[in-house]
């Protein structure tokens, strides 16, 4: 009789166990339902993704708007250098890789013949050549020569000069003197540089020309 009054209760315990675990289950489960249902009906999540995805799409849009704007017109200046190579003589493409230099303020005496005959690729403005010499002394009639020898070339020249500022000041008949580029860098501001950059770019269109061998590192020539 002992051992089956022993054996009895040990047998019920773990059903009572299960029982115990089964409540606490439920009311645990019960208070995430009410978590869930609290949290769900918080609006503070909604309106933070639809403002996202409103703010990113119309950019996406954009951005793909013009990455499309850009190769197409890519594609058409790629389409027309291959109408035009397709048309030159190997003269002619050897020349397009050579940009000159000219000595003298006469553009008849050598320059213009090299851009009409020789088909080189562009020239360069240095006052050391004596290209900036009388009547080559103001910027109209300097630009009155860039234009000619624009409408004597095939191909649209390159014309350049060697504007770094500082020392290699090649334009100073026209502007007097312009900071270096180290002067630049000890400023410490990046606004100096786009500014300065900015100007003389827009002084070298009024002369016609269109390319700058510059800047240069922060040194002083």
């Amino acid at each position: 009789m002992q051992t089956s009054y022993l054996t009895r209760p040990m047998a019920k315990k773990p059903g009572a166990i299960f029982i115990v675990f089964l409540c606490s289950m439920l009311l645990f489960l019960t208070g995430c339902s009410g978590l869930l249902t609290e949290t769900s009906s918080s609006p503070t999540p909604t309106p933070t993704t639809a403002k996202l995805t409103s703010i990113l799409q119309p950019v996406q849009a954009k951005a793909d708007s013009r990455g499309s704007a850009t190769e197409a017109q890519t594609r058409a200046q790629l389409e027309k250098v291959q109408q035009i190579l397709a048309g030159m003589t190997l003269e002619q493409k050897l020349g397009q890789l050579i940009v000159v230099e000219y000595l003298g303020h006469s553009y008849q005496d050598g320059l213009q013949y090299m851009i009409s005959q020789q088909f080189v690729g562009g020239y360069m403005y240095q006052e050391s050549n004596h290209n900036f010499d009388p009547p080559y002394n103001v910027e109209s009639q300097v630009d009155a020569l860039s234009q000619q020898a624009m409408r004597d070339a095939k191909i649209p020249l390159m014309i350049a000069t060697d504007q770094e500022g500082g020392l290699v000041n090649r334009l100073y008949r026209f502007h007097g003197s312009l900071p270096s580029a180290a002067d630049m860098s000890a400023s410490g501001s990046p606004a100096t540089a786009l500014t300065q950059g900015t100007q003389s770019a827009k002084w070298m269109f009024e002369l016609g020309i269109n390319t700058d061998f510059a800047p240069v590192v922060d040194v002083h020539t």
